[in-house]
């Protein structure tokens, strides 16, 4: 497949990712107004060649943003815009985030793109922007701001919910042929490791929710069957599965950068060494929980699952440190913000949470095509 033959088959699935966005939103946001454009804009999808999208990242560290900044430039290139991209220094730095804006403003941007850093940091730069009638559209993360008039992301909790579920596969299904046995209940750990931005928050609580509904059906199965076996009768509470849950779930201090989430990572490993899964919410503490499971040589008794996608974190998952990580489709963020800006700026409404999906990546799908992808557009001959 040729680099235009990929990048047009991009599309395709970025066109489904609106369809079923607005079948979504038609259905979950009723009586909620759709994102229109900005005051005193409006026309055409022809007069907006020529217009202006300025877009803002969180880390430029993160190979994540490189994608979404190819996905928005691309969009911007065959649309007719013009396009401007900066990138914050890490994932606190919001201070550089609100001099962007600014720079968007005195450029004459008709769209701001951003990827806030902050829930309210950038409320009063934004406040500024929506003022001059710009569009206002967020991407990966949301502002707790009034103007925001389209966000262009995946879901955390779907993101959460796919990691807690193969967590638990890891851990439940290596306890011997009979399965789980309730017996070995506390004996082992998963330890999280989140990221300091506001989007851990979903994938820690998601995660938590679907390992423990795992977990609960594991021990409904040792009820019915392994624990008779052995004579174990005894009746197991709800309260007690959720006790349990918590039992099993050791949550370190939230880092920013790969080397402080690698600190953490072994101090959780060396103070619990009954942790057999650790689960990182983003590419820095996905790589430092890594870089910590072969510095300790613990590849063979601590797994890893993680968010997003760099070569870093597929040569761990081919070098079986890391057992999968959830991918987000940065290029269709990038290039599907950069649609919704055009429809506001031409006049149009557009729908107010557009959903780019979430995947499941590990070695036995890691080769695989469609996966290759989405990973990288350019990367496949």
């Amino acid at each position: 497949m040729n680099k235009k033959g990929k990048k047009g088959f991009l599309k395709k699935l970025a066109l489904c990712a609106v369809s079923m966005s607005m079948l979504v939103g038609s259905a979950g946001c009723a009586g909620r107004a759709q994102g229109g454009p900005p005051e005193g804009r409006g026309g055409t999808a022809a007069n907006t060649i020529g217009a202006k999208v300025f877009v803002i990242g969180k880390n430029d560290t993160v190979e994540f943003w490189d994608d979404v900044r190819e996905g928005a430039e691309d969009a911007c290139n065959e649309l007719g815009l013009e396009f401007e991209y900066r990138c914050a220094s890490g994932d606190n730095d919001y201070a550089s985030q609100v001099g962007y804006i600014k720079e968007a403003i005195e450029w004459g941007a008709d769209a701001i793109i951003v990827a806030p850093n902050g829930v309210t940091e950038l409320n009063d730069a934004l406040a500024e922007a929506q003022e001059k009638g710009i569009a206002l559209i967020n991407v990966n993360s949301k502002a707790d701001f009034d103007g925001i008039a389209a966000v262009v992301r995946s879901s955390d909790k779907d993101g959460g919910t796919i990691a807690g579920t193969n967590a638990a596969d890891i851990l439940l299904q290596k306890n011997g042929e009979e399965g789980f046995d309730f017996r070995t209940a506390g004996t082992q750990k998963i330890g999280i490791i989140g990221h300091t931005a506001e989007t851990a928050n979903e994938r820690i609580s998601a995660f938590k929710e679907a390992f423990g509904t795992e977990l609960g059906y594991a021990i409904e199965d040792y009820k019915s069957t392994y624990a008779e076996d052995i004579g174990d009768t005894t009746s197991r509470e709800s309260s007690e599965t959720a006790q349990m849950v918590e039992n099993y779930i050791i949550e370190g201090e939230r880092c920013s950068g790969r080397d402080t989430a690698k600190e953490e990572a072994m101090k959780l490993m060396k103070a619990n060494p009954e942790i057999k899964v650790l689960y990182g919410t983003n590419t820095n503490t996905t790589l430092g929980i890594c870089d910590a499971i072969k510095e300790m040589e613990q590849t063979d008794k601590v797994f890893a699952i993680g968010f997003n996608a760099s070569e870093d974190i597929l040569n761990y998952i081919r070098q079986g440190v890391l057992k999968g990580i959830i991918i987000q489709n940065p290029y269709n963020m990038g290039y599907l913000s950069v649609t919704d800006a055009r429809s506001l700026i031409s006049g149009t409404s557009v729908s107010p949470v557009l959903d780019t999906g979430v995947t499941f990546v590990s070695a036995d799908n890691l080769n695989d095509d469609i996966i290759q992808l989405m990973l990288d557009p350019n990367k496949i001959a």
